[in-house]
């Protein structure tokens, strides 16, 4: 079981689904935190865009560490869903079966004691904070649906502060930290260390 942590926007989604594209979905699963954003049906629209999501109380971590439980016990599990632009889980959810390598990537993955005890490796993405407001503003805005002066705002008063309380404390836990975009090999020396034989 993998955990990767890092600030918004940093590469740690993108590091995820490349290691589990290349190990093929009968070897690896990844399951995103984001997945278990709390859900607050009785608030308003407007209510919910001006929540805080970049801190770990936003998240319902102990259905996570619920569903790493049954899946470690090789028994599937129904994920949530989440939608960032309605700020709600949906009513669906997806399926995920047990794989021998379970990835967990997040903001706050290795923030939280009780994840990092159930990671056998632990990896951080550090990325320069110039980039990841950068590539932040293009996914917010082109691939949420998040207005540019809402995506600025909730960067300079939620996203930032919890990166230096929250995200960046958690970087010493790491067992592993990719420089991105610096060292352009980690991911295949990464690939390389997964595929060895156990």
């Amino acid at each position: 079981m993998i955990g990767i942590a890092g600030g918004t926007a940093s590469g740690k989604t993108w590091l995820a689904t490349h290691l589990a594209h290349v190990l093929g979905p009968r070897r690896c699963i990844v399951i995103a935190h984001d997945r278990y954003y709390r859900d607050h049906p009785r608030l308003s629209p407007a209510a919910r865009r001006k929540l805080d999501y970049d801190r770990p109380a936003a998240f319902e971590t102990t259905l996570l560490l619920k569903h790493l439980r049954e899946l470690n016990a090789g028994r599937s599990v129904a994920a949530p869903i989440y939608d960032y632009a309605t700020h709600r889980r949906a009513a669906a959810t997806t399926t995920f079966a047990p794989a021998p390598i379970i990835i967990v990537e997040g903001l706050f993955v290795l923030a939280d004691a009780r994840l990092r005890r159930t990671f056998d490796l632990k990896i951080f993405v550090h990325t320069p904070a110039d980039l990841r407001l950068l590539r932040r503003i293009r996914r917010d805005t082109s691939e949420r649906g998040h207005a540019l002066a809402e995506v600025l705002d909730r960067y300079e008063h939620h996203a930032r502060p919890g990166h230096e309380h929250h995200v960046e404390p958690s970087r010493t836990h790491a067992d592993l930290v990719w420089d991105q975009p610096a060292d352009a090999t980690f991911p295949s020396r990464l690939l390389a260390r997964l595929k060895k034989p156990a």
